[in-house]
């Protein structure tokens, strides 16, 4: 069954820095082949989709409300994907266009939190996301 992991949480709390490392691990594999890499106008978000040994793979950072035209629009670039993972609120106008897509294209939902990196120190915050990114990736063989 296809899936789609939504990684949510409130703004700040590195839902997005998480997934750019989920991008970067799986640019790191041999047999990847990158079907769609767009960003957001402002470059600071990403629609991501490549097939692996795991199937096609999605990835959207944004998740934003200001963002929800280029989410819907990269959702409905990725609809036919094994496993979607997206950023998103845990409630709110985006969080709502995640389930929809979702009950509409028969996707099995995961809603998960990044480890809250709320903390000035930088090298701890990075440290975090990696840690959250290498956990999401080691799930691709499981879904």
């Amino acid at each position: 069954m296809k899936t789609l992991v939504i990684l949510s949480g409130v703004a700040g709390c590195g839902k997005t820095d998480t997934l750019n490392r989920l991008i970067g691990k799986l640019q790191q594999e041999p047999d990847l082949q990158t079907l769609t890499h767009l960003y957001t106008p402002n470059g600071k978000d990403q629609l991501f989709i490549a097939t692996t040994s795991s199937g096609t793979v999605a990835v959207v950072t944004a998740g934003d409300y200001e963002e929800i035209e280029f989410i819907d629009q990269a959702l409905m670039e990725c609809k036919n994907a094994k496993i979607i993972f997206a950023a998103g609120r845990t409630r709110g106008a985006v969080h709502d266009l995640l389930c929809n897509f979702a009950s509409k294209h028969e996707y099995n939902v995961i809603i998960t939190s990044p480890m809250l990196t709320f903390s000035k120190n930088k090298e701890l915050q990075e440290a975090l996301n990696q840690h959250d990114a290498s956990l999401l990736y080691e799930l691709l063989p499981l879904l």
